[in-house]
């Protein structure tokens, strides 16, 4: 079954997806998160250039603003 993340993170947290933001402002929040997502596989929503769609498993969620992050950060060591 397919869910979309914000819906899936929003039943979590039990409030609306609107309000996501709010509640991943915090950070006992965002390793309720992070624990509930981990090891889960996670199908990217933009197309590739063969028009499919990847999956990538789950790894952490950034604190960092995307300025600060380089491409492939997690993957160069």
């Amino acid at each position: 079954m397919v869910l979309p993340l914000t819906s899936a993170l929003s039943k979590l947290f039990g409030c609306e997806p609107k309000n996501l933001a709010e509640y991943l402002n915090h950070p006992e929040a965002v390793n309720r998160a992070s624990e509930f997502l981990k090891g889960k596989k996670l199908r990217t929503t933009y197309l590739d250039k063969n028009n499919e769609t990847k999956e990538v498993k789950f790894g952490g969620i950034s604190l960092k603003p995307c300025c600060q992050t380089y491409a492939f950060e997690g993957y160069l060591g």
